[in-house]
C-alpha cells in the first residue's frame, strides 16, 4: 500500500490543473473580434466562434498557435494555452481585425 500512496498523489496532483481550466470564447464578427483582447490563465483554452455570414480565419503572429481552418458562419476553433505571454493574432481575411490572448 505505501508503494501506491505515492503514485495517487501524483496522479491527483497531474489533474488538478486541467480540472481548474477554463474555457473563454471570443466571437468573430463583421466588426471583428469581440472581446479584442482576452487574458488568461496558463492551461486555459480560447474558443473562437464565427458570428458572421462571411467566412474568417484565426492567424496568429509568428506562428504563435496553430493557424485555425477556414471558419464558416456558426463554426468554431478552439486552442489550449501552455506558454506564457502575449500572443497575437489576426483575421487571415482582413488582416485589420486583431486581437491578443495573454497568458
Amino acid at each position: 500500500m505505501k508503494r501506491l500512496l505515492p503514485v495517487f498523489v501524483a496522479l491527483v496532483v497531474l489533474s488538478v490543473p486541467s480540472a481548474l481550466a477554463a474555457t473563454r470564447t471570443v466571437d468573430i464578427t463583421v466588426a471583428g473580434f469581440t472581446p479584442r483582447n482576452t487574458t488568461i490563465d496558463f492551461g486555459d483554452t480560447v474558443t473562437w466562434t464565427n458570428k458572421d455570414t462571411a467566412n474568417h480565419q484565426v492567424l496568429a503572429d509568428q506562428g504563435a498557435f496553430p493557424t485555425s481552418p477556414v471558419l464558416g458562419a456558426n463554426q468554431s476553433y478552439s486552442h489550449t494555452f501552455t506558454k506564457s505571454g502575449n500572443f497575437n493574432y489576426r483575421d487571415a481575411f482582413n488582416t485589420n481585425r486583431r486581437g491578443s490572448i495573454t497568458v
